[in-house]
């Protein structure tokens, strides 16, 4: 996030997707957004999507009527304008900071960050995940593989040890080096049957259904996390419990406050969906009370008894959520992270910076803590308060 922008990337990919497939009936170059280009609008204090028109233009004239100026320049004194322009977007801070608390995500990081520096964005997504980074680093010699025409062709045959594995080995180089003349002129079809053939006898339908059962599965999942589900919590009756008020519609909405239940791991798939997820209920919430002519809304408690993890990008989000918050002179609660939660908000230093005095154990206890100042105290949370008498953790 560059001087406080939210970038929503399914919007910069279809964006970049439906021109570059609007361009393609005209012959029109590629439509990218590289990370130089981003540089150079944010050094030189572009603010509105009108630098690209102007850019555009610049561009279009440089290329008609300057390009046999740039004839005899050279590659270097090129590069350095783009590598001048590019050290404004390094942080290095950021990137001591990601290996302190995390390192796995410093790894990921780093891994991507060198990889789209000396190969392409596609190679340093790859090579992002670790496995992948630890199966190409290892495969230095040509690929090994397994494919399951072969296991087809060796269960067929009969073969039970992994001796077949030494003497296929010693056909396969005999046959590359004695037999290829002979296959030069067989069709393909014939050697397709072949393999279609040996296939056939270990095909396993039940498997198969089975497979897709289980991507069914892991996708949904990854739905679940991507988009994880946040609920508006209220008071029962007569009780200090607080459940959804959607499940219970007899549970009532406290005066003042706002508690939200926060139903997934916080990761980098979901933290701008529920940046805006909170920023929409306290959107709503503020109708709400403006509306009904109730007192103003004071508090936000996040239940995070659901919360197992949390990221640097997650770390990232709830700094972002303070700051709106404090912008509209709210105070954040947070009732009951867990111990790894807990762990990595301490390691970046989020609790000492945010809201140190305001995490409880419970709904319950954050919501006494947030009455009494209510009652006790003039209303105003986005000063420094100190609710010593109720914080229990």
């Amino acid at each position: 996030m560059i001087k406080n922008y939210h970038i929503d990337g399914n919007k910069e990919m279809i964006a970049i997707g439906m021109m570059n497939i609007a361009g393609s009936c005209t012959s029109c170059y590629l439509t990218t957004g590289p990370c130089s280009r981003s540089a150079v609008n944010c050094n030189a204090g572009c603010k509105t999507a009108m630098s690209n028109v102007v850019m555009a233009i610049a561009v279009m004239f440089t290329l008609l009527f300057l390009t046999p100026l740039f004839h005899y320049t050279a590659l270097v004194v090129l590069s350095a304008i783009i590598i001048a322009a590019m050290l404004g977007l390094i942080d290095y801070e950021a990137t001591i900071h990601l290996w302190k608390v995390d390192t796995f995500d410093f790894v990921v990081c780093m891994s991507a960050c060198i990889c789209v520096i000396f190969g392409s964005v596609e190679i340093g997504l790859v090579l992002a995940v670790p496995t992948t980074i630890c199966h190409t680093s290892c495969n230095i010699c040509y690929l090994t593989t397994g494919p399951f025409s072969r296991s087809a062709v060796k269960y067929n045959a009969g073969c039970k040890t992994a001796m077949s594995n030494v003497v296929m080995a010693i056909v396969v180089m005999f046959t590359l080096l004695f037999l290829t003349p002979l296959f030069h002129y067989t069709a393909l079809v014939v050697l397709s049957a072949i393999i279609i053939a040996a296939l056939l006898g270990l095909m396993n339908y039940e498997a198969a259904i089975h497979l897709w059962k289980v991507a069914i599965s892991v996708i949904r999942v990854l739905l679940f996390v991507a988009r994880p589900r946040t609920f508006v919590q209220g008071n029962l009756p007569n009780s200090m419990v607080y459940r959804n008020v959607e499940q219970y519609p007899n549970a009532s909405n406290v005066p003042g406050i706002l508690i939200l239940e926060i139903d997934a791991p916080i990761y980098f798939a979901n933290t701008n969906y529920l940046r805006k997820r909170i920023t929409r209920w306290i959107n709503d919430e503020e109708d709400r009370i403006k509306s009904a002519g109730e007192s103003s809304l004071q508090y936000v408690i996040l239940d995070m008894t659901a919360v197992g993890n949390i990221d640097t990008n997650g770390i990232s989000m709830f700094e972002e959520v303070k700051k709106l918050v404090d912008r509209r002179g709210l105070q954040l609660v947070l009732a009951n992270p867990g111990s790894e939660v807990m762990k990595n908000m301490n390691k970046s230093e989020l609790i000492e910076k945010t809201c140190q005095e305001w995490i409880y154990l419970t709904v319950a206890d954050a919501v006494a803590a947030c009455n009494f100042m209510l009652h006790s105290t003039k209303p105003n949370p986005g000063k420094y308060q100190e609710p010593a008498a109720w914080n229990n953790v």
